[in-house]
């Protein structure tokens, strides 16, 4: 009977027989290749990723004592391990690229970013959000004054207020009195600063400042006008006797701070403060101003509200104020 090339052979002896496997037309043909090499475990590329950047033998856990692999002699300081000869090339190659910072090497300087260029609206919004919250912390506490003196000078007449005199007597010195004694050929009226002595003394002793003013001399005294803030006062020294009459009259602190709100009597550096603080609450409302113009597109009611406070106090002056 005729044998094919696919069927067993006659030859194979009993106990080669069971070790025969049956293969395919195309595995025969086919030549025989390599055996595959498997792929190491994570932990093998990990560790094998280590030792090639840093150089070092990693740890090896503790085996017993008596077993074969402990009496394996260790491979020397910087000799490849099994770990990393099984590593892929790739893997121990990108590694040794890579910079490690257990070495101490710096990571590389990164490149700064491009500055971005701020849109101008944005910008003017900036400056009109700084422009707003300084002036009106410069001007917050004159504000608040001014808001509530503007009720009280309305209702002055309606706000009771009981005036407080309080009168003095002195004598001048023989020797300041020499000093204002009045002269022959001397006008009736005229308008000069005490002499300097006379003011120290007035000074300490009466405690009333009168400064370098001029005031009105005539024949018989010396008058001293002494305005104040929420009040009144006046000195007279007679040229011939020496008497002093002081006399000062206060208001009450409603009338003082009405004062203020006027700057009547409130010297040089209180009328600067208000300069400063009128350029200031211009400032605050330009900026509020500009400020409604940036949010009106979200807040429909703005513009409304702003034409009804231009509006109203123009037809209370058309209306009910006249001339």
């Amino acid at each position: 009977m005729p044998t094919s090339d696919f069927a067993r052979p006659e030859s194979l002896s009993p106990d080669e027989a069971p070790q025969a496997e049956a293969k395919t037309p195309s595995e025969i043909l086919k030549p025989d290749a390599p055996p595959a090499t498997p792929a190491p475990p994570r932990h093998a590329r990990a560790t094998a990723t280590r030792v090639a950047a840093t150089g070092a033998t990693p740890a090896q856990p503790a085996r017993p004592a008596g077993s074969a692999a402990s009496a394996a002699p260790r491979p020397a300081a910087g000799a490849p391990t099994p770990a990393a000869r099984s590593a892929p090339a790739s893997v121990a190659a990108t590694a040794a690229a890579r910079p490690s910072r257990l070495a101490g090497t710096p990571p590389p300087p990164r490149k700064p970013l491009p500055p971005r260029k701020q849109p101008a609206k944005a910008w003017w919004s900036k400056q009109f959000y700084l422009w707003h919250w300084v002036s009106g912390a410069i001007s917050l506490a004159a504000m608040i004054l001014f808001a509530f003196t503007g009720i009280t000078l309305n209702h002055a007449d309606e706000i009771p207020a009981t005036p407080q005199v309080t009168e003095r007597t002195a004598t001048l010195p023989a020797e300041l009195l020499a000093t204002i004694a009045p002269g022959d050929d001397e006008a009736d009226s005229v308008k000069q600063p005490l002499p300097a002595a006379l003011r120290h003394w007035l000074d300490t002793e009466l405690g009333v400042y009168v400064g370098g003013r001029s005031f009105e001399w005539s024949p018989e005294d010396i008058y001293i006008d002494l305005p104040r803030p929420g009040g009144d006062g006046w000195m007279t020294i007679d040229r011939e006797s020496g008497d002093i009459v002081h006399e000062v009259t206060l208001r009450g602190w409603i009338s003082y701070l009405n004062d203020l709100h006027k700057g009547r009597n409130t010297g040089t550096e209180w009328a600067w403060f208000m300069d400063v603080f009128s350029v200031a609450c211009v400032i605050f409302s330009l900026t509020g101003l500009a400020l409604l113009f940036v949010h009106a597109r979200r807040r429909p009611s703005t513009w409304p509200i702003v034409i009804g406070g231009i509006v109203l106090p123009v037809l209370i002056l058309l209306i009910f104020v006249h001339s």
